[in-house]
């Protein structure tokens, strides 16, 4: 037996929203109810709502976290504050779940489905484009960018040697020159050890970093930020990794951790020490770090930058699903 339930608000469904996130294959920050209620509180209050459960025989077995108007059906969210999005599916039960969720959908009046930001990894990229071209309908998968990520290795020295021969030498020499001409450290602040100066810091230097960086805020998202980081404080799941040259903090990296990887959501740095290239050694030690934690994997989330694949990085596409009838 079916069921099927649609909430427009967060509060009836964020208990089976987080329950059902657990038992999900994708744990990623970006698809829990807490990130989505804080983005759609700060950034979209006029946001339609439609958070679709699907019930098999009683039994909760996915959530489609959705956001309908103009007949236009897509994700909550937006591109510049989520790296993926995607539906949450308890695993084993995903053909249920699209299939039943196709067919609802097809009783909606809808004209386009654009769904954007989905992992190449995703079910998604397999069931909806199955089920809709079954009615006949125009489905288009193509890749929106890239999520370029680096899979750990042992210890430093491995990385090091994993990385190729024109990239290392540019690392060590870095390196190698900031420490010759500068007293330097690494800081790391974790979870509750974080207090609002360190905050603080990423906001100044992220604003510092760039013009397109310091266009980036408004009001809207400073809220947003300081919302999500106060849950991810609570969570014990955020990293303010930074680089301290003579006593100052020159760079810095805002770290979510997600089950044994490190996201790379944002990141800034003073420009008067750009001779030091201290934003990209900051991430250097930043994964240093990850490896001497023990996580499996540093992803640098979207944006194909050079920097992260002097890293060592390798391409990870998202897609985006296009539907027209």
């Amino acid at each position: 037996m079916i069921k099927i339930l649609t909430h427009h608000n967060f509060t009836d469904t964020q208990t089976n929203w987080d329950n059902i996130f657990k038992k999900s294959a994708n744990q990623v920050v970006f698809l829990t109810s807490w990130w989505n209620h804080i983005w759609h509180k700060y950034i979209d209050a006029k946001a339609s709502i439609d958070i679709i459960e699907i019930y098999e025989n009683e039994n909760l077995i996915g959530i489609a976290p959705l956001s309908i108007e103009d007949k236009t059906i897509k994700f909550i969210g937006d591109e510049n504050l989520y790296d993926y999005k995607d539906f949450i599916v308890i695993p084993g039960k995903e053909s249920t779940f699209f299939e039943q969720l196709c067919k609802h959908i097809r009783k909606i009046p809808w004209d386009k489905i654009e769904l954007d930001s989905i992992p190449y990894n995703s079910p998604t990229l397999d069931y909806i484009p199955k089920f809709f071209e079954i009615e006949k309908n125009n489905v288009d998968i193509y890749p929106e960018t890239s999520t370029p990520t680096l899979i750990l290795t042992r210890n430093w020295d491995d990385y090091l040697s994993a990385l190729s021969k024109k990239h290392r030498h540019e690392l060590k020499r870095k390196i190698k020159r900031l420490a010759s001409q500068t007293k330097y450290k690494t800081h790391i602040c974790k979870g509750s050890n974080i207090h609002q100066s360190c905050l603080n810091n990423f906001f100044n230097l992220h604003k510092l970093s760039s013009e397109e960086k310091l266009n980036f805020w408004n009001p809207e998202r400073e809220a947003f930020f300081e919302a999500i980081s106060h849950q991810l404080i609570c969570e014990e799941t955020l990293i303010l990794h930074s680089l301290i040259l003579e006593d100052k903090c020159v760079a810095i990296n805002y770290i979510i951790q997600s089950n044994e990887s490190f996201l790379l959501y944002n990141s800034g740095f003073d420009p008067t020490f750009s001779e030091y290239s201290v934003g990209l050694l900051n991430t250097a030690f930043a994964i240093e770090y990850a490896i001497i934690s023990g996580q499996k994997e540093f992803n640098f989330l979207k944006g194909k930058e050079k920097y992260k694949y002097h890293l060592g990085a390798q391409d990870m596409n998202i897609f985006n699903i296009s539907i027209s009838k």
